[in-house]
């Protein structure tokens, strides 16, 4: 656990300079990790709830309220006193969509060592994360407060116009099994945003029978205040200069042609006579994905060509990619595709 959040210190020179590993955080993480599955499904065939609870640990107090409904929704309203900066890491199940409302604290989020997106406080951004780990950092607040709104895929779709940016982005990072920001900026929480969670906290003085309708509905409202504030950019960004073009296609050449074999971010960097941050933002900027992801999606691509040649077995070809065992090679192939190695002729 340790590990995984010095590697991000170490990796994001800008987040070791606002955000510190206290000694007392790491005794006790090391017993208690922070660490926690999410999985919206679990509350899918479950009645509405209430539940409030006070949690001590980490160095903090919180104090929490949820609310949870069968329609993929989920919401929890933190208060915590801390007096050390903080993470938790969040083992995503299944993908779903997070509005995070940073009332008085803020936020950062990375998953496969990438920055997702940081918030400070009175603002607002929605996620999209897919099913890897996100770890969330925040420092130490006289009082932090914070509203997350986590929905499934289905909710979403059932609200959302196809013909909106937003829903055509959580299709596009869903289909490239991308994590990240939905608005291209955090935006500010707006007045009737506010009066809308005071209204969700006090959803007890609701007859019980219309609670779970009248939760859907805010929500619905909440969502669509998000998005009616969002900084959609009026044209296309402006385009990479031509020797940055030049070096993050080199990168991907280089990254193919070693995907069996992929060197390390910092080797790949110094090779490029760049830093890993640059190479890491201007990649994702010229290929519209991460390194990780492109990696991921040539050795799968590689892998569907020589399953369907039936040259080689699933050893050979796990073996031949780079991945550790067949079992390995096997859950990314089933996480890629949504089927295992042995039907890729389905493809």
């Amino acid at each position: 656990m340790e590990t995984s959040v010095l590697q991000l210190l170490q990796a994001h020179p800008d987040l070791a300079n606002r955000w510190h590993l206290h000694e007392r955080l790491a005794r006790e993480m090391a017993v208690f990790p922070p660490q926690f599955d999410f999985d919206l499904r679990a509350i899918e065939n479950n009645p509405f709830q209430i539940q409030t609870h006070v949690s001590k640990r980490y160095g903090c107090t919180m104090q929490v309220v949820e609310l949870s409904s069968p329609a993929g929704i989920h919401i929890m309203h933190s208060q915590l006193v801390a007096d050390i900066d903080g993470f938790v890491e969040i083992n995503a199940r299944t993908p779903y969509v997070q509005l995070y409302l940073a009332l008085e604290d803020n936020r950062s989020y990375y998953a496969e060592g990438d920055l997702l997106g940081k918030l400070k406080k009175g603002h607002q951004q929605l996620f999209l994360f897919q099913e890897t780990t996100v770890t969330g950092f925040w420092n130490a607040f006289a009082t932090n407060r914070f509203l997350e709104v986590n929905l499934s895929i289905d909710f979403l779709r059932r609200f959302c116009p196809t013909s909106d940016e937003l829903w055509k982005k959580v299709e596009d990072m869903m289909h490239r099994k991308q994590a990240g920001s939905l608005f291209p900026a955090a935006v500010a929480i707006s007045k009737a945003q506010e009066e809308i969670i005071q209204q969700l906290l006090q959803i007890e003085r609701i007859p019980e029978a219309w609670r779970d309708f009248y939760l859907q509905s805010k929500i619905s409202e909440l969502v669509i205040l998000a998005v009616s504030q969002r900084q959609l950019p009026s044209e296309k960004p402006a385009e990479l200069p031509a020797p940055m073009i030049q070096l993050m296609d080199k990168a991907k050449e280089i990254l193919r042609d070693n995907m069996h074999c992929p060197p390390k971010i910092e080797d790949l960097a110094m090779e490029l006579g760049t830093n890993q941050s640059y190479l890491k933002k201007f990649f994702k900027e010229r290929h519209h994905m991460t390194i990780h992801a492109f990696l991921t999606q040539e050795r799968m691509l590689a892998a569907k060509q020589l399953l369907k040649e039936n040259t080689k077995n699933i050893y050979e070809i796990s073996r031949f990619l780079g991945y550790k065992n067949p079992a390995h090679f096997s859950t990314c192939f089933k996480k890629h595709y949504g089927i295992r190695p042995k039907n890729a002729h389905q493809l």
